[in-house]
């Protein structure tokens, strides 16, 4: 079957309660919110992320220098990230102990307010992903304002 817009979801919604331990200096970043970002980040790098959430800058949560000398994440042996995620159909994760990590967020509903983080992890060089979170921004943006309530949250 094509992809076609609101016809993309094939599985049922489910809420997701996702936890990823990972050696120090390994980011994992995976769908949902990060609900440990003080426990599993620097005290810097958790700040930059906490700015990302509330802005519609990009923030540059970890750049290339500071993944190569073991800046981004807390200094344990293993960090065990916790994300969680509601009415969703799918989940997935990605971890690197290379890739930059941009972030930013924007508001999808301005009657209550409600806004959406938009991140991006790449490998440095890659130059188009440096535009990664804008652009996502302006497709959450448009589909928030085409589509209501988007990204879609159907109730049980």
């Amino acid at each position: 079957m094509p992809h076609a817009g609101r016809q993309e979801f094939y599985n049922d919604f489910n809420d997701y309660n996702l936890k990823v331990q990972a050696p120090k200096n390994f980011v994992v970043w995976a769908t949902g919110t990060l609900q440990n970002a003080a426990e599993v980040l620097s005290p810097e790098a958790a700040k930059r992320f906490t700015s990302s959430l509330s802005t519609a800058d990009v923030v540059h949560v970890a750049t290339a220098a500071e993944m190569r000398e073991g800046k981004i994440t807390a200094q344990q042996d293993w960090n065990t990230w916790h994300f969680t995620a509601e009415n969703i159909t799918d989940v997935t994760f990605a971890l690197s102990n290379h890739y930059v990590w941009d972030a930013g967020s924007i508001v999808v509903d301005p009657v209550t307010g409600r806004r959406v983080s938009m991140q991006a992890a790449y490998k440095e060089g890659a130059a188009d992903f440096k535009q990664y979170v804008n652009w996502g921004k302006y497709c959450l943006q448009w589909f928030s304002s085409k589509w209501p309530e988007y990204p879609i949250r159907i109730q049980p």
